[in-house]
């Protein structure tokens, strides 16, 4: 399958590549049931920004966070072999961007508070949930650090903790792409489990809320070899993709559901 799909884009019939990673000796079964751990869900009412709250004149024709210097670096947020099942983010790394541009400082949240303490707001633990359950937690209680309550890579009971900082409230992006330029959004990705470069693109990705499976931090967007992107940061660790992060097709009808269910958190 590599192979013949490498070979393609040799041929320029493709515009991404695969390759061998850790996720190699994994059925399709085994790797859903490992990351790609999203809870089923109705879409719920939402607060929404829309395209034309965008003020267009001060919109780049790209951007990479990554240079601007906004996000931590890509780390791993659990070794497979280890855990055997894949946390939530539940929004924790964009919450650190939000905290950022608020206080020019970068910190690194606890993904394990919201893990274990998000449960009473609608979130599974280690089997998956929504990032605004996340954000409604830290609206409700803060966050505090990974210093302060330390990632474990399983489903814990709630450990009393010092909050270090509080969201004021999260906004829900219009499902468009016009409107998507910097969120935590929920994607398909079944199929990019072996993706290592280039624009991933693929017609056939579903774009609908039933679908969605899994989370990423959107960094940034931007044009490559004619083709427009987004950027995302994965956390499946820097052996993955282009060192943790991947190009994602833009502009191709929402392509594996970028713009369906994107949000972003406000730091108070």
């Amino acid at each position: 399958m590599i192979e013949n799909h490498n070979a393609m884009y040799g041929r320029g019939e493709t515009s991404y590549t695969m390759g061998v990673n850790q996720f190699a000796d994994m059925t399709k079964a085994e790797f859903k049931e490992t990351l790609l751990t999203r809870k089923p869900g109705s879409p719920r009412s939402r607060t929404v920004m829309t395209a034309a709250m965008i003020n267009a004149s001060a919109v780049p024709d790209a951007i990479d966070w990554r240079i601007v210097g906004r996000l931590l670096p890509s780390r791993t947020r659990v070794p497979v072999e280890v855990a055997g099942r894949s946390p939530r983010k539940y929004g924790a790394a964009a919450i650190e961007s939000a905290y950022y541009l608020k206080n020019k400082q970068m910190q690194t949240f606890s993904e394990q508070e919201l893990i274990d303490c998000s449960t009473a707001y609608g979130n599974h633990g280690c089997s998956g949930g929504f990032m605004q359950d996340g954000f409604q937690y830290a609206i409700e209680n803060g966050i505090s650090t990974v210093a302060e309550y330390p990632y474990t890579a399983t489903d814990e009971v709630f450990k009393t903790h010092k909050a270090f900082a509080k969201v004021s409230s999260y906004v829900d992006v219009e499902q468009t792409e016009n409107a998507l330029k910097s969120a935590v959004v929920t994607i398909y990705v079944d199929d990019m489990a072996y993706y290592t470069g280039g624009v991933y693109d693929n017609p056939n990705c579903p774009n609908t809320f039933d679908k969605l499976d899994h989370e990423v931090l959107l960094i940034g967007y931007g044009t490559e070899g004619g083709k427009d992107y987004w950027l995302i940061k994965n956390s499946w660790g820097t052996t993955w993709g282009e060192s943790g992060y991947a190009k994602m097709s833009r502009n191709s009808n929402n392509q594996c559901g970028i713009a369906v269910d994107a949000a972003y958190p406000i730091v108070a």
